[in-house]
């Protein structure tokens, strides 16, 4: 199974561990944080007192993040506070809110002693701590943090040549995928669809219909005829009707004499 170490499950194999890095002092605050640099981050460790570590970080692997009303840290961030005169360090759980938040401590609340030279020597070991934003001055945000949405195995299919290497995806990414800007999910291939061929149906053209002439039409003139006149009336009705009458009262009278 591939890991899938969030900084939570990490810093859970630790608890109860007294962690000492240096020899020096102790189980400080200090040798924690810069275990968990240096162990989980694949950051190198940060120099100087905790009070320091806002000041003292390379911003090409951390966001220094100021502590404000609207600001709430993430999972894996690093704590300061300015308790004088080192202050303390530790590093944020998950579920943070704008009031309250808990971290993984050491060395607070404050356990050991003072040795025979003066010195005080911590004894306390890794633990979950309750804390309000009191004293906090701000912290630190790694950006090799694994992204949201993470997965080992979309981290190896996007990046064969690490999972041919059998590099840890997660260790390969904190050391060098976030500067290379590694890919973290397969690019999806796309799904190609056949574009079935153009058939071309000839088309016969439509002819065009016989443009029939319309002929002009005939026009016919009446001559002009002249009006008779009075006299030619009166002679026609003569001629064409009285006429006729008086040959036949004349025939019919001859008829009579005859007799």
């Amino acid at each position: 199974m591939l890991p899938a170490q969030t900084p939570e499950v990490y810093m859970n194999t630790k608890l109860g561990q007294g962690i000492n890095i240096d020899g020096a002092y102790g189980n400080q605050c200090w040798d924690w944080a810069n275990y968990y640099i240096m162990n989980y981050l694949y950051f190198p460790r940060i120099n100087g007192n905790a009070i320091t570590f806002l000041n003292n970080v390379d911003t090409t692997k951390y966001q220094v993040v100021r502590n404000t009303p609207s600001a709430v840290p993430k999972e894996g961030d690093i704590i300061v506070w300015d308790y004088s005169p080192n202050g303390h360090v530790a590093v944020c759980a998950y579920g943070a809110n704008k009031t309250s938040f808990t971290s993984y401590d050491q060395n607070y609340p404050v356990q050991g002693y003072i040795d025979t030279r003066g010195d005080f020597i911590g004894t306390g070991t890794v633990h979950r701590q309750s804390h309000s934003y009191d004293h906090v001055i701000g912290w630190l945000h790694p950006l090799n943090a694994l992204p949201k949405g993470w997965s080992s195995e979309d981290y190896w299919l996007a990046n064969p040549d690490v999972k041919i290497a059998g590099v840890d995806p997660i260790v390969h990414w904190k050391k060098y995928g976030y500067r290379e800007g590694r890919l973290l999910h397969p690019i999806p291939v796309p799904v190609v669809v056949p574009v079935p061929p153009v058939i071309e149906i000839p088309v016969e053209p439509i002819p065009e219909p016989p443009v029939t002439e319309i002929p002009e039409p005939v026009v016919i003139t009446p001559e002009p005829t002249e009006t008779p006149t009075e006299e030619a009336i009166s002679a026609n009705f003569i001629a064409n009707i009285l006429k006729p009458i008086i040959n036949f009262i004349i025939k019919i009278w001859e008829i009579i004499i005859k007799k």
